[in-house]
């Protein structure tokens, strides 16, 4: 398979994750209720969640998507790549600071994340009596995973730069 013909798979590929990841957290804020029932399940420290009101639900889902929204907007710079491989722009500065902003926001993702579990388990928490308030910290294996993949990302971005520079200077002997 040619560089052209992988890039137009994964440039029509990744809007499945563009439309429905935004499409999810749109439903979530919609309909609350479906919202709450999968942090009932999905929580793993203790929450009193007859006290939990409705606006600690719609802030805790904003918060909730603040990550994954990141990732999204990463996908979109990633696809403006994967359209210029298609045309044979392969060595392009644009498409490093394309690649780079996707890095970047694989990186970002997990390290917001990791004070967004803390955040949200005062916030739900918050009504708690005093003495049963809770916080929690944690970090997985997950969000490790994509920072690591960030990290190579970044990597990739900065050998596109150099084999711009590299193209360029050819270019110039030329």
């Amino acid at each position: 398979m040619t560089i052209q013909h992988l890039s137009i798979f994964l440039y029509w590929l990744l809007l499945l994750p563009i439309f429905a990841v935004p499409a999810m957290w749109l439903f979530f804020i919609i309909s609350i209720n479906s919202f709450r029932e999968l942090a009932m399940r999905s929580v793993e420290f203790a929450i009193q969640w007859r006290t939990v009101e409705l606006w600690q639900l719609y802030l805790l889902c904003v918060l909730a998507a603040v990550p994954s929204m990141l990732i999204v907007w990463g996908l979109l710079r990633l696809r403006q790549t994967f359209f210029a491989f298609k045309q044979q722009s392969i060595f392009k500065i644009s498409n490093a600071v394309n690649v780079k902003h996707f890095a970047l926001m694989l990186i970002l993702a997990p390290i917001i994340q990791f004070f967004i579990r803390p955040l949200s388990s005062i916030l739900l928490s918050v009504n708690h009596p005093a003495g049963q308030k809770v916080l929690s910290i944690s970090f997985n294996s997950y969000d490790i995973f994509t920072f690591l993949i960030g990290l190579v990302f970044w990597l990739i971005a900065k050998i596109l730069i150099e084999a711009n520079a590299l193209s360029e200077e050819n270019k110039a002997f030329v």
